[in-house]
């Protein structure tokens, strides 16, 4: 084999591989983000109309529960028919998305894992994870395409992730926020969002990337704060059996946040 050769077969491997490493690690196509992005604006003005609704029955049930006269409760009970029903068609969007997400971006989430819409979540919250291992996205997952609620379940999967491993313990939503484990649970989702985006799973705007290194920041800086509170005690001298012994004992803390302490 002469140079030449072997020079077009080496650059037909390398565009081989590269094709390869494209199939394999590429993100949804083009067309799949136009069709969640356009499932998204629908669901916007679905949670306009969501909001309206609420905030009108809000009204008319205050007004029943001062005076609850036969027409204000009529009033009340339209007003809640039609908030249902604005919530039961925003909910089915949501939800569609989520599953049009599901199906675009390989995003290492196990298949037929409960993930749905919570329309009561508030608007700056992305998401939650429960004890139970069910994951909720919130109206703050849908602010910024498709790739953002991508990035937020991948977020919400380390936690079920975290729970699964046993490192919550039984039975409660997470560890107290005040703690270091809580923020370290919380570097660690946001370490797996910035692996996601690495990986080519997600393709974050340069904005939403700051983001989320500024709330990895937040959490670097709040868990070595939690790590200051302290014992001040003079140790404990050996003492007889059923004698009791008094010392005084001061604890510090200097933080900004609460802090629980064993003693």
């Amino acid at each position: 084999m002469n140079r030449k050769t072997l020079l077009i077969c080496l650059v037909a491997a390398v565009g081989v591989s590269l094709l390869v490493s494209s199939l394999l690690f590429s993100g949804p196509s083009k067309k799949d983000r136009q069709e969640i992005q356009q499932m998204m604006n629908r669901g916007k003005k679905l949670r306009e109309n969501y909001e309206k609704k609420r905030e009108e029955f809000i009204k008319t049930g205050t007004e029943w529960q001062a005076n609850p006269t036969e027409e204000n409760a009529n009033a009340a009970l339209e007003d809640l028919g039609e908030m249902e029903a604005a919530e039961s068609a925003l909910q089915a969007n949501r939800d569609s998305t989520i599953a049009k997400v599901d199906s675009a971006f390989d995003d290492g989430i196990r298949h037929g894992a409960d993930i749905k819409y919570d329309p009561n979540c508030g608007k700056d919250t992305d998401g939650y994870c429960s004890a139970k291992c069910f994951i909720r996205l919130c109206e703050g997952a849908f602010k910024d395409g498709p790739d953002w609620v991508a990035s937020t379940k991948i977020h919400e999967w380390e936690h079920v992730k975290q729970k699964q491993d046993g490192e919550w313990g039984p039975g409660i939503d997470g560890p107290a926020k005040c703690t270091w484990l809580y923020h370290w649970h919380e570097i660690e989702a946001y370490n797996a969002e910035l692996k996601a985006d690495f990986g080519t799973t997600t393709s974050l705007d340069d904005s939403l990337k700051q983001e989320i290194w500024e709330r990895k920041k937040y959490h670097i800086e709040a868990g070595l704060k939690s790590l200051v509170g302290s014992w001040l005690a003079e140790r404990i001298v050996r003492s007889l059996p059923d004698k009791i012994v008094h010392r005084t004992a001061s604890i510090v803390n200097n933080s900004d946040e609460p802090q629980f302490v064993n003693g």
